[in-house]
């Protein structure tokens, strides 16, 4: 990734766990519905897993480099050299969280790239604001970051609840069905078992 970073809402990312949970779920057998083990399906289907990214600000690192800029000198165009600090601030977890915009954003002028070695790289004038402007992105990029963290751990609950009505749907379908080519076989006990399964998903 190079550039602006928390460019994709969180809202997409959600519509396609939403969308591929749901297609799980209609590859579930029939049998399912009724099987002891519905409620550890239905957690598997849920679950998600995103290991949002961490700053860790004590470790970064600059290195002052030269490169020539055009400015405009009494209408003159000059060239001049000036001074650059590449900082690489690490972090451990996924890169792709710097692409994910959390509902509530920081906006973040500064463009980024992200290093082969897990580290964030922003380049800045060497000069007295130096210090002052890295906290600062710093800040609003961690601040991202935790925003974000918090809003994906909703995500397993969010896939539970928009099965929900899916599995009861494909539950009536089922039950009906046993019982008009099996009288008898389908249980006034077996929508007790379903509903207890179904509140069981609780994904991490």
């Amino acid at each position: 990734m190079n550039g602006t970073l928390f460019q994709e809402p969180i809202s997409a990312l959600i519509e396609q766990k939403l969308y591929e949970a749901k297609m799980w779920a209609e590859r579930l057998p029939e049998e399912s519905l009724t099987s002891d083990k519905l409620a550890e399906e239905l957690t598997k289907i849920a679950h998600f897993q995103f290991d949002v990214a961490k700053l860790k600000p004590d470790e970064r690192k600059g290195k002052r480099r030269t490169e020539k800029r055009k400015i405009s000198d009494y209408g003159r165009d000059v060239t001049i050299d000036v001074d650059i600090i590449d900082v690489i601030i690490p972090f451990d977890g996924y890169p792709k969280s710097f692409q994910i915009a959390p509902s509530h954003c920081n906006v973040i002028d500064i463009p980024a790239m992200i290093t082969h070695e897990n580290g964030l790289r922003i380049s800045l004038p060497d000069d007295q604001n130096l210090d002052r402007a890295v906290n600062f992105f710093i800040e609003r990029v961690s601040g991202n970051l935790s925003t974000l963290e918090k809003e994906l751990q909703n995500v397993g609950p969010q896939c539970c609840k928009a099965l929900s009505p899916q599995f009861i749907n494909g539950f009536s379908a089922f039950a009906n069905g046993k019982k008009e080519t099996r009288p008898g076989a389908f249980q006034s006990n077996d929508v007790g078992h379903f509903c207890r399964q179904l509140s069981r998903c609780k994904p991490d």
